[in-house]
């Protein structure tokens, strides 16, 4: 049996009008518009007092790592002759303007990887019912738990 929803009281609920780029990722649309409302983005791991983790396909990589307005650009590779794929930290009151330049043609709030193992050993036929006779994944097995 379910139990019943915890009832919230909105009639102190104010509407804020943000005017938050249309052209960025919902999750970095979010984060503008609290910030905007004067919410103020706890430090996390690897992200300091208002700042939020991202990852972008930019044209130029010298631009990008130049680009003032990130900490710690990190270039993680190229996805073509003409683009790459790169990471940073940005203050949130940035998001716009660094979305915005020429050279940043995608700009998405980073995301935690989940495990996706059973996933992977499907696509690569290494599951033990998937590998020829005389297999030693059983040898193995404690290493792959981990």
């Amino acid at each position: 049996m379910m139990s019943e929803a915890e009832r919230i009281d909105l009639s102190q609920a104010a509407i804020f009008a943000t005017n938050v780029s249309p052209n960025m990722d919902p999750r970095l649309q979010f984060h503008a518009a609290c910030s905007r409302a004067g919410v103020v983005r706890p430090a996390a791991t690897s992200t300091e007092l208002d700042e939020i983790a991202v990852a972008a396909r930019v044209s130029k990589t010298a631009d990008w790592t130049a680009l003032g307005k990130v900490r710690e650009p990190v270039i993680i590779g190229a996805i073509s002759n003409k683009e790459h794929i790169v990471t940073g930290r940005i203050p949130i009151r940035r998001l716009e303007q660094v979305r915005s330049q020429s050279f940043v043609k995608s700009l998405k709030a980073a995301q935690t990887v989940q495990p996706m193992f059973s996933a992977t050993t499907d696509e690569t036929s290494a599951r033990p019912n998937q590998l020829s006779a005389g297999h030693q994944a059983r040898a193995y097995a404690s290493i792959m738990a981990l």
